[in-house]
């Protein structure tokens, strides 16, 4: 049993009243909570409330706060809750297992009692049926996240009163991803011209992108595109669950002015000395006469939650209602919504609950202090602690320029120079490869043997070292020795002897005695040779040699790869900067092949060492460096902000010690604000007071409060100005 159960008994009446619900609507980007109740067919809405929603972690706090808003309107209790979930929840069409996690951990923290969850699509469903039309095919699309940076992206395809096919993705949306999952709805078949588009409104750029779009090859004729708010997309889930306890769907909603007190179920006695939760009785007006109270058969029925193959748990054609989990089921807790603090507050409900309560006044005390202890320390850490970043938005001017800058190392941003800093960053890295050689070659011995060198003519005739002589049958020698080859006599002629060896290797060479050769570059009538012996010795075999080939080839590899790392090293090195590829400069410091050219290797290996350098600077730097040029040159009420800014295109050449950059940028142009004038006119202030007061700038459309950490019952600005952040977007 939670606290609020307790003091529930201690007021001695119940904890819920049975004829109010809750729709919760999850979405990656935030959560809205819808208090309703059935009357006479139709929904009523009671209170409303919504909460951007930052991360998971912070999920609670912010469906906490949602609730609570909601319930302040309401000023009522709710029995029973339905989620309203986008796909980004589930898993083929379940709940995963960290969803499911979640789920559990809101029901048991925030005591709700969860019957089921719905998909957005499924409750679209019944609100088109409800308010709109009962359209045979409509397409659904939800953008979520452009502001908080945690996109999702979902379009189903509604056919027949159910969800025909679903395409998602979690990539930034843009124009161009959502015509491509809209093609994956229904390959070769173009579809129906009704758009429903929920998660941003229609002022938003990417709305207006998509409603100005050419979708000839998409619709079968141009598409109406309708969109739909938070507060729609709970009421749609409201529909979903009262259309199950109906058994049929609500009658179309009828809107209403009436104040929220007139909104409120009928007072109910506490206890027996008459007392009514939430009032007065010394201020309290005298009571009318009363109606005979309505009997329970006038009342409208609601079905039972039946949790079985047959009941709301169950996948639903009509509703789309799918079960939460078994685990989830078995929550036993009632719904509380936390209170405003004044009159009908649980510090009232405590200080009843000390005078008329039978249980000692000590412990009732107790507990208030307690509580006034946790209220207190709650709101000092929110005006002292807590952080605040105050996200305005406004209307920007759209203003294109190129722009060419520097960057320098060891100097200081310099506007009037298009100057930034940079930083040089260096980088080594180390490659070890080896290759299988290809090329082929012969190696063996070559045959040797002793010639006589005849000299035919009357001159004397010295022949040189290397000099050939070729046999008849076409086998090259060289002489091994210079030789000197007296003139003939009568008829003999000159002869000397020299050894001569063999052109190439091999066994063929090997030539036997009295083989007569001819000199190759001489007449064979004036001067020839005859083997004195035998030539042998010649061998040979055929072996795998290094070519020039295999080592180019290895190199380039190596050399690709090694640069690869000392890349990714610099890069790892740039820590949140920016870094260019032209900015990089590589060197090979070393290179190393363990075998040379020609040489008998199966394997060729290769050393390296590369040496990278680059100049890396700060793209905010640059950003700002922009923003200042651009104010320079435009209308004082107008400027540009370097958040607002957004480079293209853009390129480096590098030089030494410096770059140049050049490229384009697109800027928003924003009216000029004070933002120390603006900090201490909100500090401290509730939201409500912070809101107004930067709504009266000119310009302004809208403001959002995000809060660090995001405590439930901190509802103003922090006190410390060092705490508040100002952050201007456009749309």
């Amino acid at each position: 049993m939670g606290l609020l159960d307790s003091f529930s008994k201690l007021l001695g009446k119940d904890s819920y009243q049975e004829s109010n619900y809750l729709s919760l609507v999850l979405t990656p980007d935030r959560v809205a909570a819808l208090i309703w109740t059935l009357e006479n067919g139709q929904v009523r809405e009671l209170g409303f409330g919504q909460k951007p929603s930052t991360s998971l972690d912070l999920i609670l706090h912010q469906a906490a706060v949602a609730i609570d808003t909601a319930g302040q309107e309401a000023k009522v209790d709710f029995t029973r809750t339905v989620f309203g979930i986008s796909s980004n929840w589930l898993e083929n069409g379940e709940l995963s297992g960290k969803s499911t996690k979640i789920f559990k951990k809101l029901a048991a923290e925030l005591e709700l009692a969860p019957q089921a969850f719905v998909p957005i699509a499924a409750a679209i469903n019944h609100f088109l049926k409800v308010e709109k039309f009962p359209a045979p095919q409509v397409i659904a699309i939800g953008l979520f996240a452009t502001r908080l940076k945690q996109p999702f992206c979902e379009i189903h395809l509604i056919d027949k009163n159910k969800v025909a096919a679903t395409v998602a993705t979690d990539l930034p949306p843009t124009l161009e991803k959502v015509k491509e999952q809209i093609k994956q709805l229904a390959p070769g078949r173009q579809l129906p011209p009704r758009v429903i588009i929920y998660g941003i409104d229609q002022e938003d750029k990417l709305a207006r992108q998509i409603e100005s779009a050419d979708w000839e090859d998409y619709f079968i004729q141009e598409p109406k595109f309708d969109f739909l708010s938070d507060r729609e997309l709970a009421r749609a889930v409201a529909y979903a669950q009262a259309a199950d306890l109906l058994g049929h769907e609500p009658q179309a909603k009828v809107r209403t002015t009436l104040p929220p007190a007139q909104l409120m179920v009928p007072p109910k006695i506490t206890n027996e000395l008459g007392f009514i939760e939430g009032e007065d009785i010394l201020e309290a007006p005298k009571s009318e006469p009363q109606a005979p109270e309505q009997s329970e058969t006038d009342q409208p029925k609601e079905q039972p939650l039946a949790i079985g193959a047959e009941g709301l748990f169950q996948e639903s054609e009509n509703h789309g209602f799918q079960a939460v989990d078994e685990a989830m089921e078995s929550i036993s807790m009632r719904n509380k919504i936390p209170r405003p603090l004044g009159r009908g507050s649980l510090f009232s409900k405590l200080m009843e609950a000390q005078i008329f309560s039978p249980l000692p006044k000590k412990l009732a005390l107790t507990v208030l202090g307690f509580l006034i202890t946790a209220a207190l320390g709650t709101f000092v850490t929110g005006q002292f602690l807590t952080k605040a970043e105050v996200i305005i938005k406004v209307q920007g001017q759209e203003h294109q320029d190129n722009f060419q800058a520097t960057v320098k190392s060891g100097v200081d941003f310099d506007s009037a120079k298009s100057q930034i800093p940079g930083q040089i960053a260096t980088a080594a890295a180390l490659g070890n490869q080896k290759a299988v050689t290809t090329g082929d070659k012969k190696i063996g011995e070559k045959s040797r043997g002793e010639v006589s060198v005849l000299n035919w003519t009357t001159a004397t005739k010295k022949f040189p070292e290397g000099t050939a002589i070729i046999s008849k049958n076409g086998f090259k020698f060289t002489l091994d020795s210079d030789v000197e080859v007296a003139s003939r006599s009568a008829e003999i002629p000159g002869k000397n002897k020299v050894v001569a060896t063999a052109a190439e290797v091999g066994e063929s060479s090997n030539l036997s005695q009295g083989i007569e050769f001819t000199f190759v570059a001489f007449d064979e009538i004036s001067y020839s040779a005859q083997a004195e012996t035998s030539f042998s010795g010649g061998s040979a075999r055929q072996v795998t040699v290094v070519t020039r080939q295999d080592m180019g080839r290895l190199e380039k590899s190596l050399t690709e790869t090694t640069i690869s790392k000392a890349r990714e090293d610099i890069k790892n090195k740039a820590a949140g900067r920016l870094l260019l590829d032209d900015a990089i400069s590589i060197k090979i410091t070393r290179k190393n092949f363990d075998k040379k050219e020609d040489e008998e290797a199966s394997l060729l290996t290769l050393d390296m060492e590369v040496e990278a350098t680059a100049i890396i600077f700060d793209e905010n730097d640059l950003k700002k460096l922009l923003a200042e040029t651009t104010n320079s040159g435009t209308d004082a009420e107008l400027v540009a902000r370097p958040e607002n800014l957004e480079i293209k295109n853009i390129k480096a050449k590098r030089e030494e010690n410096a770059l140049t950059l050049t490229g384009d940028y697109d800027a928003r142009l924003v009216p000029r604000f004070d933002e120390s004038g603006l900090k201490d006119q909100i500090a401290g202030k509730s939201e409500k007071a912070a809101r107004q007061t930067v709504l009266q700038i000119s310009g302004v459309t809208d403001v959002q409060i995000v809060y660090s950490p995001n405590l439930p019952l901190v509802g103003s600005l922090p006190r410390n100005k060092k705490n508040l952040k100002i952050k201007i977007e456009t749309i």
